[in-house]
Protein backbone atom coordinates (compact mmCIF):
# COMPACT_ATOMS: atom_id res chain seq x y z
CA UNK A 1 0.00 0.00 0.00
CA UNK A 2 1.32 3.69 -1.24
CA UNK A 3 0.55 6.89 1.34
CA UNK A 4 -1.91 8.86 0.08
CA UNK A 5 -0.84 11.17 -2.26
CA UNK A 6 1.06 14.34 -0.44
CA UNK A 7 1.16 12.22 2.61
CA UNK A 8 4.95 11.98 4.14
CA UNK A 9 3.57 9.13 6.24
CA UNK A 10 5.79 5.80 5.36
CA UNK A 11 3.39 2.42 4.90
CA UNK A 12 5.46 1.33 7.71
CA UNK A 13 3.36 4.27 9.67
CA UNK A 14 -0.02 2.71 8.68
CA UNK A 15 -0.13 -0.84 10.39
CA UNK A 16 1.40 -2.67 12.83
CA UNK A 17 1.63 -6.89 14.09
CA UNK A 18 -0.43 -7.03 17.19
CA UNK A 19 0.21 -10.99 17.51
CA UNK A 20 0.49 -13.89 15.56
CA UNK A 21 0.45 -17.51 16.72
CA UNK A 22 1.85 -20.08 14.74
CA UNK A 23 1.26 -23.57 14.65
CA UNK A 24 -2.67 -22.32 15.81
CA UNK A 25 -3.96 -25.68 13.75
CA UNK A 26 -2.35 -28.59 12.38
CA UNK A 27 -4.00 -27.93 8.57
CA UNK A 28 -5.13 -25.05 6.82
CA UNK A 29 -7.13 -22.07 8.13
CA UNK A 30 -10.58 -22.26 6.13
CA UNK A 31 -12.31 -19.54 8.61
CA UNK A 32 -11.71 -16.61 10.58
CA UNK A 33 -14.12 -14.83 12.16
CA UNK A 34 -14.18 -12.07 14.17
CA UNK A 35 -17.44 -11.53 17.33
CA UNK A 36 -19.79 -8.47 16.80
CA UNK A 37 -17.87 -6.14 19.62
CA UNK A 38 -14.37 -7.57 18.10
CA UNK A 39 -13.62 -9.35 21.61
CA UNK A 40 -13.06 -12.77 20.05
CA UNK A 41 -11.46 -14.24 17.10
CA UNK A 42 -12.74 -17.54 15.90
CA UNK A 43 -10.66 -19.96 13.49
CA UNK A 44 -11.40 -23.03 11.87
CA UNK A 45 -9.29 -25.44 9.33
CA UNK A 46 -9.12 -28.58 7.97
CA UNK A 47 -7.85 -29.97 11.31
CA UNK A 48 -11.74 -30.15 12.10
CA UNK A 49 -11.28 -27.52 14.75
CA UNK A 50 -12.80 -24.05 15.72
CA UNK A 51 -10.53 -22.24 18.18
CA UNK A 52 -11.69 -19.29 19.50
CA UNK A 53 -9.14 -16.54 21.04
CA UNK A 54 -9.16 -13.47 22.63
CA UNK A 55 -8.47 -10.56 20.83
CA UNK A 56 -5.54 -8.79 21.16
CA UNK A 57 -5.31 -5.23 22.33
CA UNK A 58 -5.51 -2.84 19.14
CA UNK A 59 -2.47 -0.53 20.29
CA UNK A 60 -0.59 -3.61 21.23
CA UNK A 61 3.12 -4.28 19.95
CA UNK A 62 4.21 -7.52 20.56
CA UNK A 63 8.06 -7.06 20.34
CA UNK A 64 8.38 -3.65 22.55
CA UNK A 65 6.25 -3.64 25.00
CA UNK A 66 4.57 -5.10 28.68
CA UNK A 67 1.13 -4.61 26.60
CA UNK A 68 2.35 -5.48 23.30
CA UNK A 69 4.00 -9.16 25.78
CA UNK A 70 0.16 -9.27 27.03
CA UNK A 71 -1.34 -9.40 23.67
CA UNK A 72 0.61 -11.99 22.28
CA UNK A 73 0.53 -14.11 25.57
CA UNK A 74 -3.36 -14.09 24.75
CA UNK A 75 -2.65 -15.25 21.65
CA UNK A 76 -0.91 -17.91 22.78
CA UNK A 77 -3.32 -20.34 24.01
CA UNK A 78 -7.37 -20.51 22.92
CA UNK A 79 -9.94 -19.13 25.15
CA UNK A 80 -11.68 -22.75 24.21
CA UNK A 81 -11.79 -25.02 21.32
CA UNK A 82 -14.57 -27.04 20.37
CA UNK A 83 -15.04 -30.55 20.06
CA UNK A 84 -13.70 -31.89 17.02
CA UNK A 85 -16.47 -32.07 13.68
CA UNK A 86 -16.59 -35.26 11.44
CA UNK A 87 -15.39 -33.25 8.92
CA UNK A 88 -13.40 -30.51 7.96
CA UNK A 89 -14.36 -26.71 9.43
CA UNK A 90 -14.54 -24.51 5.91
CA UNK A 91 -16.59 -21.04 7.18
CA UNK A 92 -17.25 -19.35 10.42
CA UNK A 93 -19.45 -16.48 11.27
CA UNK A 94 -20.34 -15.08 14.56
CA UNK A 95 -24.33 -13.42 14.61
CA UNK A 96 -24.29 -9.67 14.31
CA UNK A 97 -25.42 -8.88 17.72
CA UNK A 98 -25.02 -11.29 21.09
CA UNK A 99 -27.05 -13.66 22.31
CA UNK A 100 -30.08 -12.42 24.50
CA UNK A 101 -32.66 -14.84 25.50
CA UNK A 102 -31.69 -17.17 23.63
CA UNK A 103 -34.47 -20.33 25.37
CA UNK A 104 -32.43 -23.59 24.64
CA UNK A 105 -29.69 -25.09 21.93
CA UNK A 106 -30.32 -28.73 21.38
CA UNK A 107 -28.36 -30.76 24.11
CA UNK A 108 -27.51 -28.09 26.05
CA UNK A 109 -30.18 -26.64 27.61
CA UNK A 110 -31.55 -23.04 28.97
CA UNK A 111 -29.29 -20.05 28.06
CA UNK A 112 -29.02 -16.81 27.99
CA UNK A 113 -26.63 -13.86 29.05
CA UNK A 114 -24.82 -14.26 32.10
CA UNK A 115 -23.54 -11.93 35.05
CA UNK A 116 -19.57 -12.85 34.49
CA UNK A 117 -19.40 -12.94 31.18
CA UNK A 118 -21.06 -12.37 27.42
CA UNK A 119 -22.58 -14.74 25.14
CA UNK A 120 -21.98 -15.06 21.16
CA UNK A 121 -23.15 -17.07 18.76
CA UNK A 122 -20.95 -18.45 16.47
CA UNK A 123 -22.35 -20.88 13.09
CA UNK A 124 -19.83 -23.15 11.88
CA UNK A 125 -19.86 -24.43 8.05
CA UNK A 126 -17.97 -27.79 7.52
CA UNK A 127 -16.76 -29.74 4.37
CA UNK A 128 -19.58 -32.05 4.37
CA UNK A 129 -22.34 -29.31 4.06
CA UNK A 130 -23.72 -29.64 7.49
CA UNK A 131 -24.71 -26.32 9.12
CA UNK A 132 -24.16 -25.68 13.28
CA UNK A 133 -25.11 -23.23 15.72
CA UNK A 134 -22.81 -22.56 18.87
CA UNK A 135 -23.30 -20.41 21.91
CA UNK A 136 -20.13 -19.03 23.02
CA UNK A 137 -19.91 -18.04 26.55
CA UNK A 138 -16.76 -16.04 27.21
CA UNK A 139 -16.30 -15.46 30.74
CA UNK A 140 -14.32 -12.98 32.70
CA UNK A 141 -13.16 -9.29 31.90
CA UNK A 142 -12.69 -7.89 28.49
CA UNK A 143 -15.08 -10.74 26.91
Amino acid sequence: LAPAPGSTASTTDNFQLVGKVKGSHSRVLWGISWSHDDALLATGARDNLVKIWRAPAANADPSQSSAGAEAQAQLQQPLLTLPAFASPVTALAFAECGVQGLTSVPGQGSSGSSASGSNYLLAVGLESGEISLWEIRAQGEGA
